[in-house]
């Protein structure tokens, strides 16, 4: 059990009764899906305000809006 970081043994959870194995199972695949929207919703976010997206530079004729030495 990955979720556990090693807290579930394969004894453990083979001698654990259904009902609280689908339960568990239950739990992680809702923490997962949290996790993974969550991750989703920032990435939209960073991708929306333009930080983490790249840009081309022709540096035979570079554009007016950039100063020598300014990082973009």
């Amino acid at each position: 059990m990955y979720h556990g970081n090693g807290g579930y043994d394969w004894h453990t959870v083979y001698n654990m009764p259904i009902w609280l194995r689908k339960f568990t199972i239950n739990k992680i695949t809702m923490f997962l899906e949290e996790k993974n929207e969550a991750q989703q919703k920032a990435n939209n976010k960073m991708s929306s305000t333009g930080k983490g997206t790249s840009r081309q530079i022709d540096f035979a004729a570079p554009p007016a809006d950039i100063k020598p030495g300014q990082r973009i």
